[in-house]
């Protein structure tokens, strides 16, 4: 999980246009979503859909950063 919050943390930046916006089609930015976490999480189908939505989204992305969070608190 810390791999894929890094990978996603890294393209989000680096696909940044100079005004903040991003610089890829929409398209482009859900494949390359998709492609992302079918390779980390090995997902496929309805859960790869929904997880590439969700990261579009940005809620993924919130929700890793909120568990690794929790998890660095709780030790």
């Amino acid at each position: 999980m810390q791999r894929l919050r890094g990978e996603l943390a890294r393209l989000e930046e680096e696909w940044k246009s100079p005004s903040g916006e991003l610089a890829a089609s929409p398209d482009l930015w859900r494949d390359t979503l998709r492609a992302v976490l079918a390779h980390h999480l090995e997902v496929q189908g309805a859960a790869l859909e929904a997880l590439t939505e969700a990261a579009v989204r940005g809620i993924l992305q919130w929700a890793l950063d909120w568990h690794v969070t929790v998890l660095k608190e709780s030790l």
